[in-house]
């Protein structure tokens, strides 16, 4: 098939979205309340408004992937390849 005729190699950061993409999960919604009141406050429009949140709920979720998610993941695994 053309699946395996083709060797294709999918760009990192789109592998890295997908390793985070639990954490962008679990920080999206608080994070996009927050944004949301900020930009209210500020006076943005409603599409720079949601710019700008989706924006640093991408950011706080890959934050969060990198100090929380993959260390424990990584602590997770040594753990069990010990025993």
């Amino acid at each position: 098939t053309l699946e395996h005729t083709i060797s294709f190699r999918w760009p990192a950061f789109l592998l890295f979205l997908g390793n985070a993409s639990y954490s962008i999960y679990l920080i999206h919604n608080p994070a996009l309340s927050i944004t949301q009141r900020v930009a209210a406050k500020v006076g943005l429009a409603w599409p720079a408004a949601m710019v700008f949140g989706v924006a640093i709920s991408l950011l706080a979720g890959c934050v969060y992937y990198i100090m929380i998610e993959r260390p424990v993941l990584r602590r997770l695994q040594t753990n069990v390849s010990a025993k």
